[in-house]
This record gives C-alpha cells, structure tokens and sequence, in this order.
C-alpha cells in the first residue's frame, strides 16, 4: 500500500470573514488521506470566530487556529503557521481563496514522483467576487508562479528559509526567486489546483489603484532580493525553519 507524505495547509487570515468559511471548505473537503490545516488570523478587526470556531471544533485534530495578538503582516502569518505546521510537503492558500477537487492529491503525487523537486505549481481558475470561474489565469510554465498552486517540501525551507518578514507584499515572488537563483527544481503541473478570487480589497488591487504603494513595495522587493544574492541566506537577513 502507498504511503502519502502528510501534507500541511497554512491559510493566513485577516479581514476576510466574509471568505474563509468557503475557503475552509474547499480545503476540509480534499481527498487527500493525511493533512492538517492552520489558520493564522493575524489580528484581524471584522468577525471571523463565528466561521471559524465551530470548524474547528467540528474537526479538530485536523484544523487549528493560531491568532497573533497584533498585526505583523502577511508573511509572519505564514511563517508561523509553516513553524507549527507537522506536514513534510506544505501547501498555502490565501482565505479568499479556493481549492479545486483532487488539488492536494495531483501535487502531492507530482513531488513524490519527482524527488529531485522543491517545489510543485500549476494552474488557477480565476474567479469573480461573487465565486463564479471566469476563466484561467495565464501562467507562463518556466517564468511564472501562482502563489495560490504551490506546494513546496519541508526540507526546502528548512534549507533556504521563510518568506520574508520586511516584505508585506511581493514576499512569494521573492521566494520563488530565492529558490531558483538557489538552483531548487520547480516542477509544473498542467491541473487547475486552485481558484484565486478577483476583488476591490486584496493587496493586488490595491496596488494597481496606488502607484507610490506598487512602487514602494516593488523597491523593497528588489532591495531584499538583491541582499540574499549578495551575502547568501543567513539568520541575519532570513528567518530559518526550525
């Protein structure tokens, strides 16, 4: 009988109450035969424990619920669920967000087969406020990641770190460039793993209506990029698994 590696699936929460109940239950609905989810609410100010809370007591063991007592931003909430996490393959999914039927399965297999893999993607649904599909997002095989498709080993965060906590945006596509210019093997799958929710409030479409905020993030981006490059991963500059 095959036996799957545990997969962990970290969602970082804030102010999205009125998203992560179907976002959990995309997720609680997997196939998959052993995984564990972590949502790290990261002092949120809307009503989320009313969605959240009886999930997790409905299916504790599997769902637990980490809340930072202030806002740190959006990769400490994703570190620290990774840190907690047990899992030797982790998937992350933002709480507006969905997975598609099977998604932890098709990635999971595609990294087992693929042991010289550090990191599996493929493709997302994009998807309108309101939840209809409206098509797929164009993602590039060889140039682009969507953040919402990956599913990234254990052993490679242990080995070149967590995402950046100076980087309140842009710290996935930091990630990615770290690994790559580290020499890890990224691996495409062509499925639809996730569905990723187009709307007025998230950090992308903040972003494309303020042009100081997109340049701002895009500087310290480049700022923090060019430093791992120049002095190499160290404790000093990256925050390390454990």
């Amino acid at each position: 009988m095959r036996v799957l590696p545990r997969v962990s699936v970290v969602i970082p929460l804030f102010n999205y109450a009125r998203y992560i109940g179907v976002c959990l239950e995309s997720v609680l609905a997997q196939d998959y035969p052993d995984f564990e989810v972590i949502v790290v609410d990261d002092a949120s100010t809307d009503d989320w424990r009313p969605v959240v809370m009886p999930l997790a007591s409905k299916h504790a063991g599997t769902l637990q619920v980490i809340e930072l007592p202030e806002n740190r931003g959006y990769s400490v909430a994703k570190n620290e669920a990774i840190v907690a996490s047990t899992g030797q393959l982790i998937a992350t999914i933002d709480a507006d967000d969905l997975l598609t039927p099977y998604s932890l399965m098709c990635r999971a297999d595609a990294l087992t087969e693929s042991p010289d893999c550090g990191l599996v993607h493929a493709r997302a649904n994009s998807m309108a406020q309101n939840g209809r599909v409206t098509g797929i997002d164009r993602v590039k095989r060889m140039t682009s990641v969507h953040a919402q498709t990956v599913m990234i080993r254990r052993e490679t965060y242990r080995r070149f770190g967590l995402y950046d906590e100076l980087l309140r945006s842009k710290a996935d596509t930091e990630m990615w460039a770290r690994l790559r210019h580290c020499g890890v093997n990224f691996r495409f799958i062509d499925n639809v793993v996730a569905s990723y929710r187009k709307h007025p409030d998230s950090m992308l479409a903040e972003r494309s209506r303020d042009s100081e905020l997109n340049r701002r993030i895009c500087e310290a981006y480049r700022v923090r990029r060019e430093i791992r490059e120049r002095d190499g991963i160290t404790p000093e500059n990256t925050r390390m698994l454990p």
